[in-house]
């Protein structure tokens, strides 16, 4: 498993050593959500693009209409089903397996060789009731396939640009600061303090922006992402949250194939979950400390998710996530990573930028990645 928290702005390949070694004294509290994104090489260019997979469940129902017992021709489903199949799928309708000869994209319907496949018994069925793909079997020397092609979802975000200010008087000795460069230090790790629990911010809520000359451009976060992705699962859990609620997102999340490793939340969601189960929950203390703290949960289909709670992440805004670590990443623009910049100034002043510009990557939202929201 892929340990949260594990990709550190202090432990980055790509920016300096005066840079990492200000961030690492950050508080790691403080980034928490930021540091979940792996970082991969700089890129060139202030917009970037990918492609994620749309990959079903390998269900489906049957169309308005449904089936009678005998028909093999122009057999109604559902137009998500429609998508899917392909020839040679094998089906199962109740107790009834078909295999699929053709498929009418358009019309949403399918064709099938016969009616009982493998001696099961031909029956009606219908409308909604439940289509399962169980395997694909065809005619021996033939290769009579449609092109089923699964779509794709283009996705697109922009590099936003980071600017903390640094400035300090030359009187710095009167501060009881040893030197200059002691002072010029403290307000560098202030700076690297603002600048990345902003951007903690901005990877959870940020919204995407070309921008223009005359205005920012800024990066989509993770929210804008699993919101904004058709077929993205989005969970209302409208009220209170509970366990029920989490093994609902985590089933849906194992039915769709994903492989999520994480549970992102607030602390006071965090304490719900530190009550789960609590009697089989198995934990260690040391002696005179008191509390239960469950730090990882295990899903069915899913496995054993790490639980994560973000300060920054508010109860207030009424969201949790289930993520992929593995599918998220953050860079750096090539000529523009972070770093210290000094600035024009006076005899008087020192003064510096800390800069660099950023954007983030949430790949195949709709299997790895999940939003619940609505929770008071």
């Amino acid at each position: 498993m892929i340990i949260a928290g594990k990709y550190t702005t202090y432990d980055s390949p790509y920016l300096d050593e005066l840079v990492k070694g200000i961030a690492v004294m950050i508080d790691p509290k403080l980034t928490t959500s930021l540091d979940l994104f792996p970082e991969f090489e700089p890129i060139n260019t202030t917009k970037i693009k990918w492609y994620d997979a749309k990959t079903y469940a390998l269900e489906g129902e049957v169309g308005a209409g449904g089936w009678n017992d005998s028909d093999t021709a122009g057999l109604p489903v559902s137009a998500e089903f429609s998508q899917l199949a392909n020839v040679g799928d094998v089906l199962r309708i109740e107790d009834e397996y078909v295999v699929v000869k053709a498929v009418d994209r358009t019309g949403n319907t399918i064709d099938v060789y016969g009616r009982g496949h493998g001696g099961t018994t031909a029956a009606a069925h219908l409308a909604t009731a439940s289509i399962f793909i169980l395997g694909n079997a065809n005619v021996e020397g033939t290769v009579n396939g449609d092109s089923l092609l699964e779509d794709s979802i283009e996705q697109v975000n922009f590099t936003q640009i980071v600017e903390e200010p640094i400035e300090i008087t030359l009187t710095a000795q009167k501060q009881k600061y040893l030197d200059v460069t002691d002072k010029l230090n403290d307000e560098r790790t202030k700076a690297m303090t603002r600048a990345l629990k902003k951007l903690n911010q901005a990877v959870l809520f940020g919204k995407p922006s070309a921008g223009s000359k005359t205005t920012p451009r800024s990066f989509g976060g993770l929210k804008h992402f699993i919101e904004n992705t058709s077929e993205a699962f989005n969970y209302n859990v409208a009220g209170a949250f509970t366990e029920t609620h989490l093994k609902n997102v985590l089933l849906e999340m194992a039915r769709r194939g994903g492989s999520p490793d994480t549970i992102l939340c607030s602390p006071d969601i965090k304490s719900v979950i530190n009550g789960f189960n609590a009697s089989n929950t198995r934990y260690t203390r040391e002696e005179r400390m008191a509390g239960v703290l469950v730090d990882q949960y295990e899903g069915e289909g899913v496995g054993v998710l790490k639980i994560v709670a973000d300060p920054f992440l508010r109860h207030s805004f009424g969201e949790m996530y289930v993520v992929n670590t593995r599918k998220l990443g953050k860079t750096w623009f090539t000529d523009d990573k972070l770093r210290f910049e000094p600035e024009p100034a006076n005899s008087r002043t020192l003064k510096e930028t800390l800069q660099g510009q950023l954007t983030v990557k949430v790949k195949d939202v709709v299997t790895d990645f999940a939003r619940m929201y609505g929770i008071s």
